[in-house]
């Protein structure tokens, strides 16, 4: 069971209103939150425990309210890690060489626009 650690009022663009609950990002969701930090929207959206187009409903306000809830609710957790990661990420990128990095590139641009995840070789 996550963390409940924060509740923002959020209106909808259809003028709905309610409570938003932002939990804590569990660790058994680490890996899955990593894929998501490019899509801020599905990344709220977990946090929230909501789907990606509830989340794109809110209006820009309500929006920014909650990430900003999500990262405070999630500094020291999950934003902590992900840095971590980064930093790992770039350090093992740095060691790599040229011709490494441009196969690397081509590979994570064949991923997206295939949308699939490279194939291990």
């Amino acid at each position: 069971m996550s963390v409940l650690i924060k509740t923002v009022a959020v209106t909808f663009e259809n003028g709905q209103t309610e409570d938003m609950p932002v939990h804590e990002i569990k660790l058994r969701e680490y890996p899955v939150a990593l894929k998501q930090v490019g899509d801020e929207f599905a990344l709220v959206g977990l946090a929230c425990r909501r789907a990606k187009t509830v989340i794109q409903d809110l209006t820009p306000a309500s929006y920014e309210a909650v990430m900003a809830a999500v990262w405070q609710v999630n500094e020291h957790g999950f934003f902590s890690y992900a840095r971590r990661q980064e930093k790992l990420g770039a350090e093992r990128l740095s060691r790599m060489g040229p011709q490494a990095v441009e196969a690397l590139g081509e590979a994570i641009l064949k991923q997206q626009s295939s949308g699939s995840a490279p194939k291990p070789a």
